[in-house]
């Protein structure tokens, strides 16, 4: 066979299987959402939680001979979609309710590192039921202290 005729039938044979793939893809034959892939290679991972960090607080704090002032930055872990405009719509609520907590409490109890779980739990549990009380559908999953200065 001559040069000419192998480049020929080698064009032909690409030509025929490009044809084919094409064919294959727009008719569906062997869509992949049918394909089972092993080690759960086509199962879609689950979305991550989202932190949304909230503005910074200034609280008062009682002192034996002088007032104090706890410097306060956290933020709030949710799965809940779309709740920025939540956020924004109940940020005097989350404040107060944080001033209100966090305004009771000793030097000791903010000072303590190991504290701070038992701090995050109860901002949890009271973000969330104030939440809840005035109609905001968001579930927390945490609330972090990303910053606690007390001065």
């Amino acid at each position: 066979m001559s040069t000419g005729v192998k480049r020929l039938l080698q064009v032909c044979v690409l030509l025929v299987w490009s044809g084919a793939m094409v064919i294959v893809g727009v008719v569906g034959i062997g869509k992949t959402d049918d394909l089972e892939l092993p080690f759960g290679l086509g199962v879609a991972a689950p979305e991550p939680d989202k932190f949304y960090p909230l503005d910074k607080l200034v609280i008062s704090l009682p002192g034996e001979r002088y007032p104090r002032y706890l410097l306060l930055e956290m933020a709030l872990q949710s799965p809940s979609q779309e709740i920025e405009s939540k956020l924004i719509a109940s940020d005097p609520l989350l404040k107060n309710t944080m001033i209100k907590l966090m305004g009771n409490k000793k030097l000791d109890e903010l000072n303590s590192t190991s504290n701070m779980e038992k701090l995050q739990g109860e901002a949890k549990v009271a973000l969330q039921e104030v939440l809840t009380n005035h109609g905001f559908d968001i579930q927390l999953d945490a609330v972090l202290f990303t910053r606690l200065v007390v001065q």
